[in-house]
């Protein structure tokens, strides 16, 4: 049975890093069953998950500028060291009038930030850059994940 998710993105401006500053819901003691990265990531070839809301227009990584229409799917799988290659369909500003669609395959890893013991982010690895890490404010692990991206 294929399963359907929903990804939600947020935005948080940040003059500063990650490190700098833990916020309220970072507590693994108390919600980081709700923030695993690894169950988030490990969904299975048959999954699909769409896009739902982003909070923000430009993506540095491969998104572009006013992607929409997004779609992930797992490809391949490491589990000992938590990476999945994802194939990530897309259109972005740069489609315009054409519809053209962008397909694009990444590595993204099951990593932790904010002390936690158990991977509770998301790490993008993109080969032209440096590589975003997202943290997972929320995900009941099958078809809805809360994904926080911050912007320097």
């Amino acid at each position: 049975m294929n399963s359907l998710g929903i990804l939600f993105l947020l935005t948080v401006a940040s003059a500063g890093t990650l490190g700098e500053q833990i916020p309220d819901w970072a507590d693994e003691g108390r919600l980081g069953k709700y923030q695993d990265a690894w169950k988030s990531l490990d969904q299975g070839e048959d999954s699909v998950f769409y896009l739902a809301k982003a909070t923000y227009k430009k993506d540095r990584g491969s998104w572009g500028e006013n992607f929409k229409c997004v779609a992930v799917k797992e490809t391949e799988k490491q589990s000992e060291k938590k990476i999945v290659k994802s194939r990530f369909v897309f259109m972005n500003e740069t489609s315009g009038g054409s519809k053209t669609i962008f397909d694009v395959t990444e590595d993204v890893q099951a990593v932790t930030l904010y002390g936690y013991q158990k991977p509770n982010a998301i790490k993008y690895r993109v080969e032209s850059f440096e590589g975003m890490t997202d943290p997972l404010v929320f995900s009941d692990g099958e078809y809805c994940d809360l994904i926080l991206r911050t912007i320097c």
